[in-house]
């Protein structure tokens, strides 16, 4: 056997027992993926939405929650969704194919989120979540590979970013924003609101925007991120464009969006942008 044939053989070898780590890993994670799932299930409250919930809260909270829960809808406590849309690595570039295959959202509790982006011959497979105070991002090229520039998880930081990701889904949850389930609100004006929500015992306030029919138009809240331009965290706003809404299970929910980190900051093109449009929502 030549060298040369002794070093294919090498190299095939050592990418074999590569690949084989990169599976057991991704094994692991799968199964402690299924342990977080199994941790934010819920089971439905045998409450029923009715005007007596919401009777005290300023007008346009009233206006947002009578049009976002139908009179007589089970009050759920979680919320599995699909999606398509794209994203962009700022506002002016290429969109890239964006879709979302496993969605579980329990407000107060956590979130799990997996998705898929395809960048040209690239498809890259997101995992995100936050549950029991911890908070992880992964992205893995073709399921396996890890890219380690964009996955992160066990720290502080890590935790604080995917809470205020978390609580930016809370507009596909607007039971989480009833009174009953500790939302305080406050009224800026006719069409404008504040809702501050507590997880694990961290405020976090969103401002909403609603029109006179009670559709949600906007949603804009302080998230943290390594947005700085040395990568650093900071508080960031992050807002939501509603485009278009549909009803589900009794909750009439934003259906077609756009999001952007740095909300309305003149000064500055939005790092990340993102576009989802729901295919399917099933209340629990």
């Amino acid at each position: 056997m030549t060298n040369l044939v002794k070093t294919e053989f090498a190299i095939a070898g050592l990418i074999f027992i590569t690949l084989l780590i990169f599976w057991f890993l991704w094994l692991m994670e799968e199964r402690q993926l299924r342990r977080i799932g199994q941790s934010l299930a819920a089971q439905s409250s045998q409450e029923i939405f009715s005007e007596a919930m919401i009777a005290d809260l300023p007008i346009p909270a009233q206006r947002y929650l009578r049009h976002a829960i139908q009179v007589g809808t089970p009050l759920a406590s979680s919320l599995s969704l699909k999606f398509t849309g794209n994203t962009q690595f700022g506002a002016k570039s290429k969109l890239w194919p964006l879709k979302g295959t496993e969605i579980l959202i329990t407000p107060q509790r956590g979130f799990l989120w997996k998705e898929t982006l395809q960048t040209g011959l690239l498809t890259q497979n997101g995992l995100l979540y936050y549950a029991n105070g911890k908070g992880r991002v992964r992205w893995n090229f073709f399921e396996l590979i890890p890219d380690p520039a964009k996955s992160g998880g066990g720290t502080n930081d890590a935790a604080k970013a995917m809470l205020g990701r978390f609580i930016t889904k809370y507009i596909w949850t607007p039971f989480a924003f009833l009174p009953q389930q500790g939302a305080v609100w406050e009224a800026i004006d006719d069409e404008h609101a504040k809702v501050t929500v507590s997880v694990d015992g961290t405020p976090v306030t969103i401002t909403l925007t609603i029109d006179a029919e009670g559709r949600l138009q906007e949603s804009v809240s302080l998230r943290w991120g390594a947005k700085t331009e040395d990568g650093s965290f900071a508080y960031f706003p992050y807002g939501i464009k509603v485009e278009e809404e549909k009803t589900f299970d009794g909750y009439t929910i934003p259906s077609r969006l756009s999001a952007a980190w740095c909300y309305g900051d003149v000064d500055r093109e939005p790092p990340l942008v993102f576009h989802y449009a729901i295919e399917k929502a099933h209340f629990s």
